[in-house]
C-alpha cells in the first residue's frame, strides 16, 4: 500500500483563509465609502420631538373598537389595538 500524499489544504487553513478575507473586505469597505455629513446633521437637528405634556385624565386620542369579550376594566389606563394581515 503506498501513502497518500497531503496536499496542504485543510479545513483550519480554508476557515483562516475565510475570516481573513472577510476581515480584509471589512477594512476595505470602510476606507473606501463615501463620507456624509448628514449623520452628524442627524444628531444634531431631531425630525421631530413628542409632545408629552397631556392634561391630567387624558389618554389620547380613542380608536372606533368593535365590543367584543374581554377582562378586565371596562376602561382600562392603557388600550392596546392590534391590526394584522394575513396574505
Amino acid at each position: 500500500m503506498g501513502s497518500k500524499k497531503s496536499s496542504g489544504f485543510s479545513l483550519e487553513k480554508l476557515v483562516l483563509f475565510v475570516f481573513i478575507g472577510g476581515l480584509i473586505g471589512f477594512f476595505i469597505g470602510r476606507a473606501t465609502a463615501p463620507q456624509s455629513d448628514v449623520a452628524d446633521a442627524v444628531k444634531t437637528a431631531p425630525v421631530a420631538v413628542a409632545d408629552v405634556g397631556q392634561v391630567p385624565g387624558d389618554t389620547g386620542k380613542k380608536l372606533d373598537s368593535i365590543s367584543s369579550p374581554a377582562k378586565g376594566a371596562s376602561e382600562p389606563l392603557v388600550v392596546i389595538h392590534e391590526v394584522s394581515e394575513f396574505q
